[in-house]
């Protein structure tokens, strides 16, 4: 299952819709090889979509689109919870593919060179892992001085700042959508020391990891509050004007 999922987000990545569902596709047919336990194969591909639904937005959401894809994340948890029946729960897979695409195609850095995109894709893939600039000019059968500099041409940045930017990206959300350690959130984000991830963190993003984890916590339930209020005025209005318009035909009856 974690080399579909793999293939699936790798799919994303290069906009490759027909790949990334039959690789979703592929998921849910196996799905009844595993041990489901007390469950339904409904409930099962519920807790999948899911599963799959979190993963899609650690990858693909951005800071310009946060509380956007926030929203349809979300929106997509609901659907899949009301979700009646196979083919009902089955579309919501094939429509979270479709939307995570339209996110990272809206947002992503793309150039005129193929072979940078499929090393962007690479990088975006495996960030987490231990990545050097040479492993990877092998890997497309280039030395590391022309990778350096084809890439500082396309993309803007050098291979280790732009590494360092997509796995900070991915540190933010650890921070915001999950318990860990500041300790355990650098591991899963490819960084080899707790200081260094401070370090870049900070350097990148003005303030340390535990300062963005408390400002970001305020500021999210700001937003909540603020939302809850504009729902709360638009009901509020909604009864005051159906008040009027019941008044209105009271009066001239």
């Amino acid at each position: 299952m974690f080399e579909a999922e793999q293939e699936i987000i790798k799919s994303i990545y290069l906009n490759d819709e027909i790949k990334a569902k039959k690789r979703f596709e592929e998921i849910i047919n196996n799905l009844s090889e595993y041990d489901l336990g007390s469950y339904s194969y409904i409930r099962a591909m519920k807790n999948y979509l899911i599963s799959l639904n979190t993963l899609l937005y650690q990858n693909f959401y951005c800071r310009n689109c946060k509380k956007e894809a926030f929203k349809k994340r979300n929106s997509f948890m609901k659907e899949i919870e009301l979700a009646s029946d196979f083919m009902e729960t089955y579309d919501i897979g094939f429509k979270m593919i479709e939307y995570y695409i339209y996110l990272y195609s809206k947002n992503s850095i793309k150039t005129d060179n193929q072979i940078i995109n499929d090393i962007l894709c690479y990088i975006n893939s495996n960030s987490s892992r231990e990545l050097e600039l040479g492993d990877i000019a092998k890997k497309y059968n280039m030395s590391t001085n022309y990778l350096s500099t084809i890439f500082k041409e396309y993309v803007g940045e050098s291979f280790s700042k732009y590494l360092n930017i997509v796995r900070i990206k991915k540190a933010k959300d650890y921070l915001l959508n999950t318990n860990n350690s500041i300790l355990e959130i650098s591991i899963e984000c490819g960084f080899n020391s707790q200081s260094y991830f401070n370090y870049v963190f900070k350097k990148l993003e003005g303030i340390s990891p535990g300062e963005y984890r408390k400002i970001s916590v305020k500021n999210e339930l700001a937003e909540e509050n603020i939302d809850k209020k504009k729902e709360k005025n638009s009901i509020k209005d909604k009864l005051i004007k159906n008040r009027i318009m019941n008044s209105i035909i009271f009066d001239g009856s």
